[in-house]
């Protein structure tokens, strides 16, 4: 069966950090891993994102099959801000493997159009056994209608493995990024900044 999996680390190659609103919302790449809508990661390269990657690693596999990933495409916390950013329209996910001892072999990347829709959609990924996550590279992005800054709010991952699933340190793990959240979101409140 599938199992949820939570990143252990969510990269990318660059995040907007600047502008009215940094005492607000620090638009970093671990967002995609909080469940939460109205938080996001938004690339901060000049232009709209095409060429921006985000890489998200999970726990080390061994018996990997495929992923399944679950994307909220865009900025989701309203329907104003999903329309006034660009949102990725074709996507590549390269599957990573686990970078122990030797060269490792990525998988086969997949090349995906996603729709401009509010809501989740699904990107199936065969990934190789020592499977330990994904990059996501934007290839064209639906523009925005205010900002050229493109955003994704959220990931789910599911593996299909036969690797021993350990509950408790998926749940550590998603623990860790609630709290990072809700940390970062207090910090904003109470207008302290910090790299």
């Amino acid at each position: 069966g599938l199992k949820r999996l939570h990143p252990r680390q969510v990269t990318a190659s660059t995040f907007l950090e600047s502008g009215w609103n940094r005492f607000e919302q620090n638009y970093l790449p671990l967002y995609v891993a909080d469940d939460d809508a109205s938080t996001a990661w938004v690339e901060g390269a000049p232009g709209p994102g095409v060429g921006q990657s985000l890489t998200w690693r999970g726990p080390r596999l061994k018996k990997a099959k495929a992923f399944k990933l679950f994307i909220r495409n865009g900025y989701q916390k309203t329907k104003e801000l999903y329309a006034a950013n660009a949102r990725p329209r074709a996507i590549e996910v390269t599957p990573l493997a686990a970078q122990e001892g030797g060269p490792t072999q990525d998988g086969t990347p997949v090349k995906v159009e996603l729709a401009d829709q509010l809501g989740w959609q699904l990107i199936d990924l065969p990934v190789p056994p020592s499977a330990t996550g994904f990059r996501l590279t934007v290839q064209s992005v639906y523009p925005g209608k205010v900002y050229e800054d493109m955003a994704v709010s959220d990931l789910q991952v599911y593996v299909d493995a036969e690797d021993t699933y350990v509950p408790e340190i998926e749940q550590q793990a998603a623990e860790q990024i609630r709290t990072f959240a809700a940390d970062r979101a207090k910090a904003a409140k109470e207008g302290k900044f910090s790299a």
